[in-house]
């Protein structure tokens, strides 16, 4: 399952202030509309896509960082609640238990 998806122009994977978030807590990223999500949580793979972007005035490498859990399918759902409307509640705790985080980076 996603956790977040972020770009940044640095390829350390901590978010700085040269970066644009994706996806945060798990769902599409209200600030940007073309982030689109599927199968989060529901199976065994994930897919997502945004609209490519520069940062102005910025030349270089753009660094792609996701944030994963791997998720236990037998008893465990780690699907995300996104809420359609404009305003989202969060819960205080996570539905799941991060037990096996991943990193991945990638640029272009």
């Amino acid at each position: 399952m996603f956790r977040g998806i972020w770009d940044s122009l640095d390829a350390d994977a901590a978010p700085d202030v040269w970066c644009v978030f994706l996806v945060l807590s798990s769902c599409p990223s209200s600030a940007d509309k073309t982030v689109k999500v599927e199968g989060n949580g529901l199976g065994t793979s994930n897919y997502f896509s945004f609209n490519m972007f520069q940062f102005s005035g910025k030349d270089g490498d753009v660094y792609l960082h996701c944030k994963l859990n791997l998720c236990v399918k037998k008893g465990n759902t780690c699907t995300p609640s996104c809420g359609g409307g404009k305003r989202r509640r969060r819960s205080a705790r996570n539905r799941y238990v991060d037990v096996n985080p991943a990193f991945i980076t990638m640029a272009w």
